[in-house]
């Protein structure tokens, strides 16, 4: 599973390579003439930033979706202990996700 330090990293990096190839194409728009050789990089920086767009919204929408899919897990849960408690307890024990101690189950005298 992808953490999301690691994807908030990615994120941030495509981020950064967006801006400096708006910052490219400005400075060849602003500072080069009509020449066909400047034409055809602001084109391929152009190409390159909309393929770094798309990265980036790829990353975002997995983000989302994992986010939407852990949210729902939860309330999920809760739902579950809230609503049904002993049957969830009971299912945690059935399924060894919650075992009791054998010393707490015991009654002091």
């Amino acid at each position: 599973m992808v953490s999301s330090s690691t994807t908030l990293g990615q994120q941030q990096a495509l981020l950064a390579a967006i801006s400096e190839k708006d910052a490219n194409i400005a400075l060849l728009e602003l500072s080069s003439s009509k020449r066909k050789k400047s034409q055809d990089e602001v084109m391929a920086l152009k190409r390159e930033k909309d393929r770094l767009m798309h990265q980036l919204k790829q990353q975002t929408t997995m983000m989302k979706n994992i986010y939407t899919l852990i949210t729902l897990t939860i309330l999920s849960t809760l739902d579950q202990v809230y609503t049904q408690p002993m049957q969830y307890l009971h299912h945690i024990n059935t399924t060894g996700a919650l075992q009791e101690d054998s010393h707490m189950s015991t009654t002091d005298p």
